[in-house]
């Protein structure tokens, strides 16, 4: 029969039975041995929690010595962010690269454990077919993975785990908008002082005085009221190429 304790003591003055004992032996290469086993109690939160055990024999035999046994009692693992989520991601290409993020806190070790994604459907259900994959970026508290989506709504259970054991998951949303037109100019008009010009999307408009040969960082910008409406001073004495 076994026993153990919170604290280094004698077999005769531990407080806690092992009942649940092989009476079967376990033969290995080099030794017979029997098997016990206990649910442990009293464990903390941040803190090393030391166990100490002592058996008796049939013969009665009792360890000189305990066996001591350290579990890190360690709090739950936060995901403080998981990202991006709840926003529209625009790009002019026909695959956008999306950056999945996600920040972790507390756990094992200050919030350091391994990330995975997995795309679900919309109501949290899984995918056929789709199974968690590892960050490129983990094993820290700061995750990252680098994803070239096409348009569409997506929706991904984040999920991470330490070493500790203890793991979180959070879902996020969002959608990709790929949009590789360019936007058009539907109407331009003299409103004194200005000209104004009205695209077809929300846009940034501006120009150059001498030729159409200039890249867009380098023109003049143009005034915008609402993303779509676009104003400069009107002047007869400038051709403007916009």
């Amino acid at each position: 029969m076994c026993k153990w304790s919170h604290r280094d003591q004698s077999y005769e003055t531990m407080e806690n039975n092992i009942t649940d004992c092989d009476t079967s032996f376990i033969t290995g290469r080099t030794q017979t041995s029997y098997g016990c086993s206990v649910n442990l109690t009293g464990l903390k939160d941040d803190f090393n929690n030391e166990f100490y055990f002592r058996c008796n024999d049939s013969f009665g035999n009792i360890n000189s010595e305990s066996y001591k046994f350290v579990l890190i009692g360690t709090t739950p693992l936060a995901i403080t962010y998981a990202g991006p989520n709840d926003v529209v991601i625009k790009d002019a290409t026909d695959s956008v690269k999306v950056t999945l993020e996600a920040k972790t806190f507390s756990g094992y070790k200050d919030g350091e454990a391994t990330c995975y994604f997995e795309e679900v459907n919309e109501d949290g259900s899984k995918i056929d077919g789709e199974f968690p994959v590892a960050f490129s970026e983990t094993n820290s508290y700061l995750h990252k993975m680098d994803l070239w989506l096409r348009g569409g709504s997506y929706t991904y259970n984040i999920s991470c785990y330490d070493l500790g054991a203890n793991g979180n998951i959070e879902t996020i949303k969002f959608e990709v908008d790929s949009d590789f037109e360019e936007p058009l100019i539907v109407r331009a008009y003299h409103e004194k002082p200005n000209l104004v010009l009205i695209t077809n999307e929300k846009a940034e408009c501006v120009y150059g005085t001498t030729d159409c040969t200039y890249l867009f960082e380098d023109g003049l910008s143009m005034n915008v009221v609402e993303d779509s409406i676009h104003y400069t001073p009107w002047d007869t004495q400038k051709t403007l190429y916009i």
